[in-house]
């Protein structure tokens, strides 16, 4: 459950300066570049879920 909780956060802190994807959402979204940006978001929200499905199988084999 915390490997979820670390990929969301560092979405977040990319775009506060640490670097990362949430970086290149930043810069995407300052220079007006839409595309990119949202190709970015989505992956993002692509990746998370895909680590939710995975985790809920493994919880729900293990109880």
């Amino acid at each position: 459950m915390r490997l979820e909780t670390n990929f969301s956060e560092c979405a977040i802190l990319g775009m506060v300066g640490a670097g990362g994807i949430g970086y290149v959402i930043s810069n995407s979204l300052q220079g007006y570049d839409y595309g990119t940006a949202g190709v970015a978001i989505l992956l993002v929200f692509l990746v998370a879920y895909c680590i939710e499905r995975v985790f809920v199988r493994i919880k729900k084999k293990f109880s």
